[in-house]
């Protein structure tokens, strides 16, 4: 599994606190979070790049991107996440990026085809190409979605940001 840390964006060691994070990151957001008042506001106003070189700069913009990757203290639970979880949440994570890109690349071609006439409905044909690539890329699709459909476009519940 060659997932990164969603904070600091090093090698990920495993699935903390509701998020991929190296042992860095989950070690300062355990220790932080019980004494977010003990931590100096940003002399940047909150505008600091966290990653490897300099996530311990700035104690307050760290803490900020833990919790906007999703990190909370209810997000930890005793015992280990199955491989199957965390296979299911990456490949999760993968199919929505590319559904981003196949709708940003549709979206652009939807915009270039709107002035013309007998196109049809460029929604439905963008959901169509959508599912069929994802059914393509990934054999165990139909499993882990179900034969109707997928992702973000069936309304799948995201089982990897329940807490």
């Amino acid at each position: 599994m060659n997932q990164l840390c969603k904070v600091c964006g090093e090698p990920a060691a495993g699935f903390h606190f509701g998020a991929f994070t190296c042992e860095g990151c989950k070690s300062f957001f355990g220790r932080t979070y019980n004494n977010i008042s003990a931590i100096a506001g940003c002399k940047h106003n909150g505008e600091c790049v966290i990653n490897k070189k300099n996530r311990t700069a700035c104690k307050a913009c760290r803490l900020r991107k833990c919790l906007l990757v999703g990190m909370s203290k209810s997000g930890s639970r005793y015992g280990r996440r199955s491989n199957w979880f965390k296979i299911h949440c990456l490949l999760q994570e993968q199919q929505q990026q590319q559904l981003d890109a196949i709708n940003r690349s549709t979206a652009t071609t939807t915009n270039t085809t709107n002035t013309t006439t007998g196109y049809g409905d460029m929604t439905t044909a963008a959901e169509s190409l959508a599912k069929h690539q994802m059914q393509s890329l990934n054999p165990h699709y139909s499993a882990l979605f179900g034969a109707g459909g997928g992702g973000a476009v069936g309304g799948v519940v995201d089982k990897c940001r329940l807490r």
